[in-house]
């Protein structure tokens, strides 16, 4: 805080405090003695600080005077985020909307980035227009932000200038207040949080998350909720197949950059450890374009995991010795990562497993018939 008011470029080190000796009364709040609680200090009481000391020196109104601390998770996901707002406005210049001030420049995680790695939907982030308050130089505007809930999680914030409002200057209007709460699934809203208490708040899962909101039909608006589960998790399958393949062919020179089908044909090829043809695993794979296949098969008889023979007009193929060794090491790699943590989670019992799975074969068959019927349309 101090360089910005020296009217000179001057660089950040510890020389530029030695004319400044800071006075605290004992035992106050901000040379706190055990036991007196402390948290924040960085984020919150710092800006509280700095904001205090603008305006005795009357240099600027008050910012957002917040970081907006945002903490969510459940017992696999956590997330912090800190949310932005707008700068106080000066003498002769505005503030700026929508952004983080005076201990702080952090910034968020991009969106897409944020609902691919975490089950949250982020429904809006805009500016909240008419919050910066009033004067011949305006303070800079804050923002909303609507975040939804995937999974039952906890959610806490901690936050200033939810009673208080960040102050204005020469006969300037004073900013917004912040304002917190709770949306229900059911429509109803819990009231605001107060302010500066991190009160911990149960989130529930969205009622309805879709894929593509302009597909929804009446008749059967599940299906565009089973169709978004099906992207995300065959999705995150692929992914799953192909490291942890990576990872068990880590030991065997020569094998890399396997794809997700090429890593479905080697497990099809070794089921039941018979040889196959390239009819029995589209079959299988219900993949109806045997060129895919077949140019998978092609990619692992070259990378040394499996076989061919021909036998008559037909080619039949088998793992080989390799192919059966990474096979077992993606079997211990699959019991450590993902089955061991399946089991200790135990959310899903084995009777909803099978009901699942028996579903999802009635939705590929109706799917199929589906396909086939469009090409005939």
């Amino acid at each position: 805080m101090f360089r910005t008011l020296v009217d000179d470029d001057i660089p950040m080190n510890e020389g530029c405090l030695k004319p400044v000796t800071i006075i605290l009364p004992d035992d106050c709040m901000l040379q706190a003695q055990y036991p007196a609680a402390v948290i924040a200090g960085n984020v919150e009481t710092s800006q509280i600080v700095t904001d205090t000391l603008y305006g005795a020196l009357g240099v600027m109104a008050a910012a957002q005077g917040t970081m907006n601390n945002f903490i969510y998770g459940n017992d696999v996901y956590q997330y912090y985020e800190t949310l932005c707002g707008g700068s106080g406005a000066g003498p002769d210049f505005d503030g700026c909307d929508a952004v983080h001030t005076h201990m702080t420049n952090s910034r968020l995680t991009d969106p897409e980035v944020l609902e691919w790695r975490y089950p949250v939907l982020l429904e809006s982030f805009e500016i909240r227009d008419g919050s910066g308050g009033t004067g011949r130089h305006r303070g800079g505007h804050g923002v909303r932000r609507r975040t939804r809930f995937l999974e039952s999680m906890e959610a806490v914030i901690l936050a200033n200038h939810r009673i208080v409002p960040p102050y204005g200057m020469a006969g300037g209007g004073e900013g917004a207040v912040g304002r917190n709460w709770v949306e229900r699934t059911d429509g109803s809203t819990e009231p605001p949080v107060v302010a500066g208490l991190a009160r911990p708040k149960a989130m529930v899962m969205a009622d309805r998350i879709v894929s593509s909101a302009h597909l929804v039909s009446d008749k059967a608006a599940e299906l565009s909720e089973v169709e978004y589960g099906l992207i995300v998790a065959s999705n995150a399958f692929g992914l799953w197949a192909v490291r942890g393949t990576a990872a068990a062919a880590a030991d065997f020179p020569g094998i890399a950059d396997l794809g997700v089908i090429d890593v479905m044909c080697l497990h099809s090829v070794n089921h039941r450890e018979r040889a196959k043809k390239l009819a029995d695993i589209c079959f299988k794979l219900n993949i109806e374009d045997t060129h895919i296949v077949n140019y998978a098969l092609k990619k692992l008889v070259k990378a040394g995991l499996v076989t061919s023979q021909k036998q008559g007009k037909e080619v039949f193929y088998e793992t080989s010795d390799t192919g059966k060794a990474v096979i077992r090491r993606y079997r211990d790699i699959r019991e450590a990562c993902l089955v061991d943590v399946f089991s200790a989670l135990g959310e899903v019992d084995p009777d909803s497993l099978g009901e699942l799975a028996r579903q999802l074969r009635v939705l590929s068959g109706l799917y199929g018939q589906a396909a086939r019927s469009a090409t005939n349309m």
